[in-house]
């Protein structure tokens, strides 16, 4: 049985599960788009080839490009990224605007809050970075310690590749062993 001691125990757990439950609501979401865009469509087979994704992941390349499901990926994957962010900041504000919540949730949730801005202003600075060196749109999304990256271009080249990934690691500080970049079409 779960005991709170204190209230700001209490109102850090929730934040939490509120935080893992968003979480997992996101990764099944981009599972199903996953398995969308990757399942052939009625009468065509699957294609012979391996993965379909070009990730620079530490220091090597991978020559296939990933295949596109018909719709704007670059378009989608903003509007989940800041229907995410909006749910997250919605939370951290019911728990600001919470009259008897404990100061110390409070600065807690402040920090997060933070936390969240910071991530976007560095998403939208390693974005224009990216852009910078000729790709037409990108996507880039921070994780703790990580960061994806998503050109739109056929295909890229390890030069390339490593060249966004240096971008992105600039801008964000994030490490280049733990930036993965990938080519989208659509």
């Amino acid at each position: 049985m779960f005991i709170v001691k204190r209230r700001s125990e209490l109102v850090r757990f929730v934040l939490f599960v509120l935080l893992v439950a968003l979480m997992a609501w996101y990764v099944s979401a981009k599972v199903g788009t996953w398995r969308a865009t990757s399942a052939p469509a009625e009468g065509q087979s699957q294609p012979a080839a391996g993965p379909t994704m070009t990730p620079l992941d530490q220091g090597g390349a991978r020559g296939q490009k990933l295949s596109s499901g018909g719709e704007d990926f670059f378009a989608e994957a903003r509007i989940e990224r800041e229907q995410t962010r909006s749910a997250l900041r919605e939370a951290i504000k019911q728990v600001l605007e919470a009259p008897g919540a404990d100061p110390d949730a409070k600065k807690d949730a402040s920090r997060q809050f933070l936390d969240i801005e910071r991530a976007a202003a560095l998403e939208r600075q390693a974005e224009t970075a990216v852009r910078g060196r000729g790709y037409q749109d990108v996507v880039v999304a921070l994780a703790e310690d990580s960061a994806q990256v998503y050109v739109r271009a056929r295909s890229i080249s390890l030069e390339r590749a490593m060249e966004v990934r240096d971008a992105v690691a600039e801008v964000t500080k994030v490490k280049p062993a733990k930036v993965k970049v990938a080519a989208r079409e659509k």
